[in-house]
């Protein structure tokens, strides 16, 4: 059995290296690696919402700005060329809107994120909101920086795929759930607790993520934090509206 799945792996693995490579380099592939962005320090301290609305009004003052239809044919010939040049206007135009796509999700998730207390009695909505502001960019941040380190170029179970093959290195859910782990290790807050999870615990289809809940409650009050389902891209769901059946994993 051994000398059969060594000649298969002799005999199939340059194929699948062959597979891989082609994936990566038609257009869609493109479209599962995150752009690149890092929060500016001069925007570390400011409210989320107030950044979404600064990149809003910059991104549609540009729009404006340009004649009809322009930016579109633009963007389109640089998305089908990839490596082609675009105009100095453009080129501020994708960096903008790539900003706000990332501020997007930071809105989104503080949202979110503050929406976890709408039980809860007895907060400090000052400290929940400056708290959970802090969360979602760390949150958002490391997932982009995650979809660089781990080089997510397809769907998320053939780059499994690819690490079982030993052509990737990291990548798997557990690996998600370790570094965004550490992240928010690293953070001191007090009105919301993040957990590690797992569904379908010693079985072939075992996954593992990151729960957020309000301080001292349950974990099905909470989101599960899972970027590996949306091949690196932010995701994140109700605990009780999630498909997967999940518990906290002992420690």
């Amino acid at each position: 059995m051994r000398k059969r799945y060594r000649r298969w792996m002799v005999f199939n693995t340059p194929i699948i290296i062959i597979l891989y490579h082609i994936i990566v380099y038609i257009s869609p592939a493109y479209a599962y690696q995150l752009s690149s962005y890092t929060i500016p320090d001069a925007l570390r301290h400011m409210p989320a919402e107030i950044i979404c609305a600064k990149f809003k009004q910059e991104e549609q003052s540009i729009y404006l700005s340009l004649p009809k239809g322009y930016l579109q044919s633009a963007l389109h010939y640089y998305k089908d060329m990839h490596r082609s040049r675009i105009s100095r206007h453009t080129q501020h135009y994708k960096r903008i809107h790539t900003a706000l796509i990332f501020w997007n999700y930071v809105c989104q998730l503080k949202q979110t994120l503050v929406e976890l207390h709408h039980t809860t009695l007895h907060f400090n909505f000052q400290q929940l909101n400056s708290e959970a502001d802090l969360i979602a960019k760390t949150l958002v941040q490391t997932m982009y920086q995650l979809s660089h380190t781990y080089k997510v170029h397809t769907f998320q179970r053939f780059h499994n795929f690819l690490i079982n093959m030993n052509i990737k290195k990291r990548g798997l859910c557990h690996h998600y759930t370790d570094d965004i782990f550490q992240s928010l290790d690293a953070l001191s807050v007090s009105s919301l607790d993040h957990h590690r999870i797992i569904s379908k615990e010693n079985t072939r289809r075992e996954h593992n993520a990151i729960a957020i809940t309000a301080h001292n409650q349950k974990i099905n009050t909470g989101i599960v934090i899972d970027p590996w389902r949306n091949s690196s891209r932010p995701f994140w769901i109700n605990v009780s509206n999630d498909t997967y059946s999940w518990h906290k994993l002992s420690e």
